[in-house]
């Protein structure tokens, strides 16, 4: 027992040591993004979900859990814009938004939505198959890409919009501190190195379809960041997760117009640190008894992310709201190929469903999600699909 305490004290230090560094954390980069529509129909990814293909990437500790999983070349999308687009753009497709006056499309469509919002955030981030991972024995690899366009329009003569892609290289290991019958816990790490490019233009709204794309400022990144994670099982059906996430260092440069990168462009290296934060999560696998060929699985989630963000010697303003930091989700999944999934992220609500045969799957989910500081301040509305394939 005493050796066992020791162990536990040990990987708590490891877990917590970036606990004195976290008031002064300042993530200034983009973390990189996967496009995981399944966890988007329940709320997001779930710390103690060791089924999900991204386990590897979401928290490492489950590694020893998840059993041998392969990830193979896929193609998945996800499309985020404000949430009151679908009826303004109705009006819009129907005539009745138009007006001689304005006849330009961009801005007949921002122009109601900028009077209701606190600014309009656009997200759209495809997965092309090039990307593949395999986990096996607590051990990990996996290859991740992902094409992107993030727009950020806060009046109409304002506006900053990112086109890009990614491409991530990420290894991680777990491996068990205690295993018995009924009780099993695990330490994991991850390690991920990204390569990024991306342009990006900076101006109003109405130059934007007038602009030279091959003109724009074209950025290189380069970021290293670390995970690191332990979960704890009992009887196979309560799993609780800690995990300290998103440690990450990135440079970062200027190479000058697109169509004449270099670089010895007159242009400084930037470097940015993002200590990370402390998030935690559990899931409850409910047994469904003799009724377990209708319901194959049935797993309640609810996870709080950054938990450090609410302890007092931690106060920012500009931390997000304590609510936007929790999610709850729910998965069913009927007679062994139906996947049904609800969930909420913050005071939005997520479903999802999916078709499961074999490695094929079939997915679609839509979800809201918060891109202020506040419930309510600039809602964003989310649908994704995908045609995956993974066992």
């Amino acid at each position: 027992m005493k050796k066992i305490s020791l162990v536990l004290l040990a990987v708590f230090c490891v877990v917590l040591s970036p606990l004195a560094a976290a008031s002064i954390a300042v993530p200034d980069i983009e973390l990189p993004v996967v496009v995981d529509v399944r966890s988007g129909g329940m709320g997001g990814q779930h710390l103690a979900d060791e089924t999900s293909p991204f386990v590897l990437l979401h928290n490492p500790s489950l590694l020893p859990l998840s059993g041998k999983q392969v990830l193979l070349p896929s193609f998945a999308m996800d499309l985020g814009g404000p949430a009151g687009i679908i009826p303004i753009f109705q009006k819009y497709l129907d005539g009745t938004l138009m007006s001689e006056e304005n006849q330009d499309m961009l801005t007949s469509v921002l122009t109601p939505l900028l009077e209701d919002t606190n600014g309009i955030y656009i997200d759209a981030d495809i997965m092309l198959p090039v990307l593949g991972s395999r986990v096996n024995n607590g051990w990990g690899w996996g290859l991740y890409n992902d094409v992107f366009v993030r727009g950020t329009i806060p009046s109409l003569s304002i506006a900053n919009v990112k086109a890009g892609g990614d491409l991530m290289l990420a290894f991680g290991f777990g491996f068990p501190l205690i295993e018995t019958d009924n009780h099993f816990l695990s330490i994991g790490f991850n390690t991920k190195v990204l390569g990024r490019m991306e342009v990006v233009y900076d101006g109003d709204v109405s130059s934007l379809t007038k602009t030279d794309f091959s003109q724009l400022p074209t950025y290189l990144y380069g970021i290293a960041g670390a995970d690191v994670g332990l979960t704890y099982n009992l009887l196979d059906i309560l799993t609780v997760s800690l995990a300290w996430k998103d440690f990450y260092y990135g440079v970062g440069k200027n190479m000058g117009p697109l169509t004449s990168m270099s670089f010895s462009a007159n242009k400084g290296i930037s470097h940015n640190w993002s200590y990370g934060d402390l998030d935690a999560g559990i899931a409850v696998h409910v047994p469904t008894g003799f009724l377990k060929f209708i319901f194959s699985k049935v797993t309640v989630f609810a996870d709080y992310k950054n938990i450090i963000s609410g302890l007092p010697f931690a106060s920012n303003a500009f931390a997000e709201h304590p609510l936007l930091n929790l999610s709850v989700g729910t998965e069913v999944v009927l007679f062994n190929f139906w996947g049904l999934r609800v969930g909420m992220q913050g005071p939005y609500f997520a479903a999802g469903t999916s078709f499961d045969l074999g490695p094929f799957h079939l997915g679609g989910s839509v979800y809201g999600l918060e891109k202020g500081l506040d419930p309510g301040e600039s809602p964003q509305l989310h649908g994704a699909l995908e045609i995956a394939f993974y066992y």
